[in-house]
């Protein structure tokens, strides 16, 4: 049996005996559904360049930009005493909040959407309307976890709660796993090393596979001040100074500059002895040992990649 389920004005035909979990794109039709402006949703851990992939769309001036929308919803639940300083009195609350915002903004303009994985994963997973609206395409930008997890340590000053959580991969994983079977869109991936050793190819490609004008203007952006608090251009939800002690140097750059390259022994496998404490850096391999699974998942999924990665050329 076939039923119709309204998404956002479009009907969905749906067999009520199948389940989200097991449905795919092609199984889905939608109908008089918008699709004048696109929503571009991109999902990352922590310290993957993600800002400076922000800095880039921002800098077209044909979007409106989201940083870290759902990050004060998943605190208030997860880190409610730990960060209530850190974000605006009118913060979202749920991600019905976000889902609203981004919506509306979506009637008057493209969208990109700059999100963690550790935060949204859960109210994405469990909203099969918004996974599966052909108005949004969804991006993975996926970071070498030797590097994330390092850059992760030194902006935290030393270890958190569920390190390994945060860096994120697992999560960004799970996403991309499900998202792509019941999007009609598909996916794709970008690694990070893509995005500041080839610049113009990445670019290049991932505009073409969103059927938007090429610009050279992502190359070359204002340096934002000391004052930038992000609120109208980036819609961010942290205050001030949260926003610039995790984008500072996102927001006092004026184009895509290279990352910090961490250390590796003579066989390539890191050594993490830029963590002085003995304890720390135990801490720190074993979760980049944990996400190294699914860092080399996404290596696998090549169907997938917005651009082979050096080794498949």
């Amino acid at each position: 049996m076939i039923k119709n389920i309204d998404i956002h004005g479009s009907q969905l035909q749906l067999d009520s005996l199948t389940s989200y979990k097991t449905l795919e794109a092609k199984d889905i039709s939608f109908v008089g559904s918008e699709k004048e402006h696109k929503i571009v949703y991109m999902n990352s851990g922590p310290r993957a360049l993600s800002t400076v992939f922000l800095r880039m769309m921002e800098s077209r001036g044909d979007f409106i930009v989201y940083n870290e929308p759902t990050i004060p919803v998943y605190d208030r639940v997860h880190y409610r005493e730990l960060t209530k300083e850190w974000f605006r009195e009118d913060s979202y609350v749920t991600f019905d909040d976000v889902k609203k915002t981004i919506y509306d903004s979506a009637k008057k303009s493209h969208v990109f959407i700059k999100d963690m994985s550790f935060s949204s994963h859960d109210y994405i997973l469990e909203d099969f309307s918004f996974m599966s609206d052909p108005r949004i395409h969804f991006i993975f930008l996926v970071r070498n976890p030797h590097h994330t997890s390092i850059s992760f340590y030194r902006k935290n000053g030393g270890i958190v709660p569920k390190t390994s959580d945060l860096i994120g991969l697992q999560k960004l994983y799970e996403e991309y796993e499900t998202i792509r079977k019941i999007n009609s869109n598909g996916v794709k991936i970008i690694f990070s090393e893509q995005v500041y050793e080839e610049p113009k190819r990445t670019m290049y490609a991932y505009c073409d596979y969103l059927k938007i004008p090429f610009t050279e203007k992502t190359f070359k952006w204002r340096k934002h001040n000391e004052h930038f608090n992000g609120h109208n251009q980036w819609n961010e939800q942290k205050i001030g100074t949260h926003i610039h002690h995790w984008h500072g140097r996102a927001i006092e750059s004026e184009k895509i500059g290279k990352p910090s390259i961490y250390e590796v022994d003579e066989v390539g496998n890191p050594t993490f002895m830029e963590i002085s404490d003995d304890d720390h850096r135990s801490v720190m391999k074993e979760a980049y040992e944990e996400n190294l699974i699914y860092y080399n998942k996404f290596i696998q999924v090549k169907e997938d990649h917005l651009l082979p990665l050096n080794e498949e050329k």
